[in-house]
């Protein structure tokens, strides 16, 4: 089915909800129906609001104009209010994304619906040209400032049978169960996107006695996430990380060698559509000496794969590096400079990078396995400097992105 999009065009597919309201429609060239017929899903990116029944054509029309925000507004307008009683009339539209599938206007908030635990109520306005036969309509669902404009109300009162499926996490890594002493950050891999701006109150990290340990993290007003807000970036604080700083001279290290601690995520932080996490977790991990040297590519192994094969290529570390840097900053090409995609996977506690081609199988010849420069290890040393110098040096004197290369053959003299 083709789909056309205004502003951002995302097809959610609704996993938790459809409820369809008034008679069913029939074709667009059918009898009008009593009232506007609308589904809505809550999905893991949030809500979405379909209305139904109106002319495909002049949907389509619409969605090959490249519509405005402002203008899909115009003819299609939500806002929020949560709380009983009636909706303010002075309310700002809700901001979102339009989508165009067939006699469906889609739209879905560009921000989380949060505090599902109250009664949250949606206003739409519509105008009657989106309808080739329009509703028929008691006078009150009439806008009596906007005579064309054709008003529906919606309630999504709290109900756990509508809601999706709570979030986990999946994954934190580092995942060593020995850490260095001056340990950089660590990521908290979610199930679904989670909700932002609060993260810091639902991580603690506790030491061996079960005591908080005061003040271990940086915590920055704009949060750290990756663009679809399932992975959060958590730093300790550089004050107490390097030598010589007041902040580590006043409250001493975050982590000490030859000690445990436990990073606790508590189960009441919430999903972007407000659902808390399926339960509590516990992370423990052992303090090691702190990592001070640089990652060094000419001390990594290649274990190629062997020719006309879709086996892996792994590349061993000596040290765990870090796991998204990783990901992101390792490729390989092929004998023809041709970047060649694939399945990757960090593994062994983050010391070893491998990867599966995406199509075909290795062919003989000589590829190179290319770094980017600002790889760095837990401690955050990269390829280009310690993670010390970067703290002392103005940011206009810092390395700028680079790559390294090491080549390595498959087939006949397999090897570097």
């Amino acid at each position: 089915m083709n789909t056309r999009c205004g502003t951002v065009a995302i097809l959610l597919l609704p996993i938790a909800l459809t409820l369809s309201v008034g008679p069913s429609v029939h074709g667009a060239d059918g009898p009008p129906h009593d009232r506007p017929a609308y589904d809505y899903a809550w999905g893991p990116d949030g809500l979405e609001i379909s209305f139904r029944g109106l002319d495909p054509a002049v949907l389509d029309r619409l969605a090959e104009r490249e519509m405005s925000r402002e203008q899909w507004a115009s003819l299609c307008a939500v806002q929020a209010y949560f709380g009983e009683g009636e909706v303010p009339r002075d309310l700002p539209a809700l901001i979102g994304s339009y989508e165009v599938r067939g006699d469906v206007l889609a739209f879905r908030p560009k921000y989380p619906l949060a505090r599902q635990d109250s009664p949250l109520r949606l206003r739409c306005s519509l105008d009657v040209s989106l309808w080739k036969v329009p509703p028929r309509l008691p006078r009150e669902s009439l806008d009596p400032d906007l005579p064309r404009r054709v008003r529906l109300d919606i309630d999504l009162r709290p109900d756990s049978s509508r809601r999706p499926p709570p979030p986990t996490l999946d994954r934190i890594y580092p995942s060593r169960e020995v850490l260095p002493e001056n340990l950089l950050k660590f990521y908290l891999h979610f199930s679904t996107p989670m909700s932002r701006g609060e993260a810091y109150k639902h991580i603690r990290l506790l030491d061996a006695s079960g005591n908080v340990v005061a003040d271990p993290f940086l915590e920055l007003d704009e949060e750290l996430w990756s663009t679809d807000g399932t992975r959060f970036t958590l730093l300790f604080d550089p004050g107490r990380i390097k030598r010589g700083l007041k902040p580590r001279e006043e409250l001493g290290p975050v982590l000490e060698q030859g000690k445990s601690y436990t990073l606790v995520v508590a189960r009441d932080w919430p999903s972007a559509v407000s659902v808390p996490l399926s339960r509590s977790v516990r992370r423990t991990f052992r303090v090691g000496p702190p990592d001070e040297t640089i990652p060094d590519p000419a001390t990594w192994t290649i274990h190629p794969p062997a020719a006309d094969t879709r086996d892996r290529l792994a590349i061993e570390f000596p040290e765990p590096l870090d796991h998204a840097l990783a990901r992101r900053l390792i490729a390989v090409r092929d004998p023809g400079g041709h970047l060649v995609g694939g399945d990757v996977a960090i593994e062994s506690g983050e010391t070893v990078w491998s990867m599966r081609p995406g199509e075909g199988s290795w062919k003989p010849g000589r590829y190179r396995i290319e770094i980017g420069t600002e790889l760095e290890d837990l401690a955050g040393n990269s390829i280009a400097r310690p993670f010390e110098v970067d703290l002392v040096e103005p940011i206009s004197a810092r390395v700028k992105s680079a790559t390294v290369s090491l080549p390595f053959r498959i087939g006949a003299g397999a090897g570097r």
